[in-house]
């Protein structure tokens, strides 16, 4: 039996939905606000199921990896999941990105999830152990850093 493991960070943004999921589905710009990402190597503009994009991605320390995602589903405005390969010793690596209107839709809650699976056990509870609290540090990062993007870029467009 293979342990799954989660980490997972959760943060109230002040733009909307419809700007959090134009830019999240954008695969071109992940390093414009993924901390850990360095370089999207290849993208497929729009996010849509089956397509693909390649980035280099900081993993641990100075350590770097080029990982490959697969977009494996998509719910517009509200959900996103994703398939990664190139985080050995990891496996069965997914990204999960949750979006809610709050209120009147004027902001968003979002939620960014990293599932993986790692055998054998105790290793693989170490691992989430060590990884988990840096991992949602950079999690909250990135999201705050997405929603200083699109401000940005609204603040750019209306002048």
């Amino acid at each position: 039996m293979t342990d799954r493991f989660v980490i997972s960070a959760h943060r109230n943004l002040v733009v909307t939905p419809e700007e959090v999921w134009a830019l999240t589905s954008d695969t071109s710009r992940y390093a414009d606000w993924v901390g850990s990402v360095l370089q999207v190597e290849t993208h497929h503009g729009q996010a849509r199921p089956g397509g693909t994009y390649t980035e280099q991605v900081r993993s641990i320390g100075p350590l770097t990896t080029h990982a490959q995602w697969t977009v494996r589903q998509i719910e517009p405005m509200s959900l996103r999941i994703d398939s990664g390969e190139g985080f050995a010793p990891l496996r069965d690596v997914v990204n999960v990105f949750r979006f809610a209107p709050i209120g009147d839709g004027a902001a968003t809650a979002m939620t960014y999830e990293f599932h993986f699976s790692l055998n054998p056990r105790p290793l693989g509870v170490l691992v989430h152990r060590l990884l988990s609290k840096s991992m949602q540090a950079d999690f909250d990062a990135s999201m705050r850093t997405l929603e200083t993007v699109i401000l940005s870029e609204r603040v750019h467009v209306g002048k």
